[in-house]
């Protein structure tokens, strides 16, 4: 079976799409975790897509009320993954809210 690839909102992540359940950017991953049956919002590994390891995560942030990016130390970013990352957890966060009004 072939993973279903699309363009994503070319606003917020001009290089994003989608595969299955995980998103790939110019240089980043973003990596859906298992979805434990406890947690009402999902968790994404990101990682460099070109094999030099983790990132940081995306997941939800309570005090904030959505999702947010959580860096791994001595991680450096450059503008175009500050920009995917940052259209993703805007993209992310306004899927949970419209889930949530269903």
């Amino acid at each position: 079976m072939n993973p279903r690839i699309v363009q994503l909102d070319p606003v917020h992540v001009p290089n994003l799409t989608i595969s299955g359940t995980d998103y790939l950017g110019t240089h980043i991953q973003f990596i859906q975790h298992s979805l434990d049956p406890k947690k009402k919002t999902k968790a994404w590994a990101v990682e460099n897509k070109h094999g030099d390891g983790f990132l940081g995560h995306v997941k939800w942030f309570g005090r904030w009320r959505k999702y947010s990016f959580f860096p791994a130390e001595g991680c450096v970013f450059e503008e175009v993954c500050m920009r995917e990352i940052s259209g993703f957890i805007v993209d992310r966060t306004q899927d949970h809210r419209k889930a949530a009004k269903k």
